[in-house]
């Protein structure tokens, strides 16, 4: 889905390509019904790892969320 792509990006550009929560951009997107668009959040950012983008990190611990909250994102630096 491309508008959770671009944010994503705009939190990698915000966080300085440092690591962030993977619920962060759907929380600045949507504040108050973020949780409504986990499945398709994390289906970008599967797509994401795959395309050599971004590493998801840490697995959250078990507390009844969906399996993306909780982790953490890395960006992977450009290679030059």
């Amino acid at each position: 889905m491309e508008v959770l792509r671009t944010a994503i990006l705009q939190v990698i550009r915000q966080k300085k390509n440092k690591t962030f929560f993977a619920e962060e951009p759907l929380q600045q997107m949507y504040p108050e019904d973020w949780e409504r668009f986990l499945d398709e959040l994390q289906v970008e950012f599967k797509l994401m790892e795959k395309e050599g983008l971004l590493d998801i990190l840490e697995q959250p611990s078990s507390n009844g969320n969906h399996p993306i909250v909780g982790k953490k994102i890395a960006p992977k630096k450009p290679q030059i």
